[in-house]
């Protein structure tokens, strides 16, 4: 059985029961029609039969049943049909028409006439479909050619133009269905909307390839010092870019700023050569600051902030024209500036420096409240020149704050200070950091078990290098945490075992941290270099785990000098520091 042949003649049955009604309706109006034109001829004294006599239309319908004859038998003959097979079924149709045009249409007439009708446009619609779904697959292999060409970085446009002729011969008939084969019911809105997307895409796809292809050949010839290539293809490119979005934006996605991003990159290109020039300016500006020549650097800077105004008026878009740019020349104008004053500024903080490591704290102190005005002025004169980040203004604030404890500080320190023979004059402190002495220099307490004698506890490894950093701001002396290579030479002989009098361990101290100092000194006059609070051990890299030194009070007594590792971030009660000073 031909299925598909059924199919069709099954969609003219449907299409017959659809028109029945309507077809009898018109054919009523069309006999009404009739005897009115023929009153009116024979008023007029004109008669059809004068045009076309009984025996022509005998020969009309004769003719009209032949062809459809014809054509029926080549339907059942043949497995498709052909245009000159269909030529009969039109020739049908069209000798019917005039048939019923002559005699006045009766309706039997006048719906075998719809139904020839009928008949041509279902087969015409079905051949151009199927035409329309050959071009469709023609154009879906060259599309799958053409992606993989594209990965393989090859040339595509003239597959695309291919692609797109045979989309748009199969949209030309699919609209010719629509327009002239109304009667087929194969018009198809949303197979007409597909195609011409599809088509349109491949379109676009050429454009939108060949804009971003002269983006690239604009930067590289850019790079290569080549701007008036790099800005003739950016023109280009902008070009494509307006024209690609004016026909094209409705079929695939947009940046609907990409236009704006070229013209910055078209400012930036064109604004290369002054951009050049101003780096010239600012290396020549470091080159004077390098060589200490501020007025000569200040005048450099100058000249680079009133070109960086030009180019920013010249080429607003160029990425050169960001404001920060000149923000920046500014600041570098203004610490140029000011660098006497901030030399100045820095050589006293020296001098302050050297005065309270010889304990001259008087004069330290009246040299700080100075040099704080001092300070003061040039940072309201120049605010970029010496900052609240500045190392140097830190100090003297911190200088400035434990003023009246400077001396009581410092002797604490000192005084407790004991070198280590085999370091070459490297000197550790006594004994473990007490509380009195955090508090002095960091204004808070954070031990657990809060005694001014006992050692400070509950810090971090942070918390005890910052406590080096302001003891060396307070003193003028080189002050960080000891190195395990000074552990081990500050307990002497490193065979020896410490009696148990030398150590607050769990043997000695029942597990509670002690007041510093009481346990007996070892030989070399180090206190509690065991037990107690372990120490924080300087570390030469920023490792999460860091050396903790000595054991605490809860350690059990061991052979062999105890080092453990810990995580730098933790605090604990059994937790503390010692000092090293660095001749």
């Amino acid at each position: 059985m031909d299925l598909k042949k059924e199919a069709r003649d099954h969609r003219i049955r449907k299409l017959r029961e659809k028109l029945a009604l309507p077809l009898i309706i018109l054919g009523l109006l069309v006999g009404l029609m009739a005897v009115a034109v023929y009153i009116t001829s024979n008023q007029r004294g004109t008669n059809v039969e004068a045009r076309l006599s009984v025996k022509d239309l005998g020969k009309l319908k004769a003719e009209v049943d032949e062809h459809e004859k014809n054509f029926t038998t080549l339907v059942q003959q043949k497995a498709k049909i052909s245009d000159e097979d269909l030529s009969e079924l039109e020739s049908a149709v069209e000798k019917q028409d005039k048939y019923v045009a002559a005699t006045g249409g009766t309706p039997a007439e006048t719906n075998r006439l719809e139904n020839l009708r009928t008949r041509l446009h279902v087969y015409r619609g079905e051949r151009l479909r199927e035409e329309t779904t050959k071009l469709e697959a023609d154009a879906n292999k060259i599309i799958e050619e053409i992606t993989k060409a594209r990965l393989q970085k090859k040339p595509t446009d003239e597959a695309s133009a291919n692609a797109v002729k045979l989309l748009r011969r199969a949209l030309d008939l699919e609209t010719e269905i629509s327009q002239k084969w109304v009667l087929s019911n194969l018009d198809d809105p949303g197979r007409r909307a597909r195609l011409d997307s599809r088509m349109r895409r491949l379109e676009a796809d050429p454009l939108w390839q060949k804009g971003r292809r002269l983006e690239q050949e604009a930067e590289v010839a850019a790079t290569a010092g080549n701007f008036a290539a790099a800005e003739e293809a950016l023109k280009e490119a902008i070009q494509i870019e307006q024209n690609y979005t004016l026909r094209f934006r409705d079929v695939r996605a947009t940046e609907f700023d990409r236009e704006e991003k070229l013209r910055r990159k078209l400012d930036t290109i064109r604004s290369m050569l002054a951009k050049t020039a101003i780096d010239e300016i600012v290396r020549q500006a470091h080159a004077e600051e390098a060589a200490r020549q501020w007025q000569s650097a200040a005048k450099s800077w100058k000249a680079a902030i009133d070109a960086q105004a030009n180019l920013a008026k010249a080429f607003p878009q160029s990425s050169y024209a960001a404001r920060t740019i000149a923000e920046g020349y500014t600041v570098s104008l203004t610490q140029v500036l000011a660098m006497p004053e901030v030399e100045a500024f820095r050589a006293d903080m020296a001098k302050l420096r050297d005065l309270l490591r010889d304990g001259e704290v008087a004069k330290a102190s009246a040299l700080g409240s100075d040099l704080s005005i001092r300070a003061d002025a040039v940072s309201r004169k120049f605010p970029s020149a010496l900052t609240e980040q500045d190392i140097d203004k830190q100090q003297l604030a911190f200088i400035r704050q434990r003023a009246a404890s400077l001396a009581a500080i410092r002797d604490a320190v000192v005084k407790e200070l004991i070198t280590i023979p085999a370091r070459k004059n490297i000197r550790l402190l006594r004994t473990e950091v007490t509380q009195s002495l955090y508090v002095a220099v960091m204004g808070v307490n954070p031990s657990a078990k809060r005694e001014v004698t006992c050692p400070v506890e509950s810090i971090t490894y942070e918390d005890a290098e910052k406590f080096c950093t302001r003891v060396t701001w307070l003193t003028g002396l080189k002050v960080r945490l000891p190195d395990a290579d000074d552990y081990l030479a500050a307990q002497g002989d490193a065979g020896r075992q410490p009696p148990p009098e030398e150590a607050w361990t769990i043997d000695t101290s029942d597990g509670q941290v002690r007041a510093v100092g009481t346990s007996k000194p070892n030989p070399l006059g180090f206190s509690d270099l065991c037990g107690n609070v372990a120490e924080w051990v300087r570390s030469a890299d920023n490792s999460v785990n860091v050396t903790l030194a000595g054991g605490d009070a809860q350690s059990a007594p061991g052979t062999t000098f105890p080092f453990v590792q810990v995580n730098r971030r933790e605090a604990s009660r059994l937790r503390g520091l010692r000092l090293a000073v660095d001749p």
